[in-house]
C-alpha cells in the first residue's frame, strides 16, 4: 500500500480574512460591515454620549477608515459650534413644525384666523433645500407665491 505524501499548505494562496468590527479614536468609531452591503458603516459617540450611525459610501476598509474619522471629526466640529451633527432639509423641520401647529390647532391653543399658509407653500416651495442653503433671494419669491396659489396678497 502506497502512501500519498500530503503537500504541505500555501499559506499566501489563503485571502487574508477582514476583521467584522474596526475600533478607532479610542472607541468613540466603530468602523463595521453590514452582511448583504459592499459598504461600510460607521458609528460613532457624540460628546452628549448618544452614538449616531452614518454611511461612509466606501467599500475599500483604508477609505472607509478615513471617511469614518472624517465623519467623527465634523459631527464632534459642528457640535462644539452648537451646530447641529447633520444638515437638515427645511421639509424636515417644516413637518416638525407643522406636527406642533397641528397639535396647538387640535388643544384649541391655535388661532384659526392665522393659520400659515406660507409655512405650508414654504414646505412645497423648499422641500429639497438644505437648510443652511436657504437664501434671502430664494425666499423672496415666496410672497407672490401665496398670492399666486391662495389669491391673498
Amino acid at each position: 500500500m502506497k502512501t500519498q505524501r500530503r503537500t504541505p499548505p500555501n499559506f499566501h494562496a489563503l485571502p487574508a480574512a477582514q476583521p467584522q468590527v474596526l475600533y478607532l479614536r479610542d472607541g468613540e468609531v466603530v468602523l463595521y460591515r453590514r452582511t448583504r452591503s459592499l459598504l461600510y458603516q460607521c458609528r460613532y459617540k457624540l460628546a452628549d454620549g448618544t452614538w449616531y450611525r452614518q454611511s461612509t459610501r466606501k467599500a475599500s476598509v483604508e477609505h472607509a477608515i478615513v471617511a469614518a474619522c472624517e465623519l467623527y471629526d465634523e459631527a464632534r466640529f459642528r457640535q462644539r459650534l452648537g451646530l447641529a451633527h447633520r444638515t437638515h432639509l427645511f421639509a424636515q423641520i417644516a413637518e416638525e413644525v407643522l406636527a406642533d401647529l397641528r397639535t396647538q390647532i387640535d388643544l384649541g391653543r391655535a388661532n384659526l384666523s392665522t393659520t400659515p399658509t406660507s409655512v405650508v407653500l414654504s414646505v412645497t416651495f423648499c422641500r429639497t433645500l438644505a437648510v443652511n442653503a436657504l437664501r434671502k433671494s430664494r425666499t423672496r419669491t415666496l410672497p407672490s407665491l401665496r398670492c399666486g396659489v391662495t389669491g391673498r396678497c
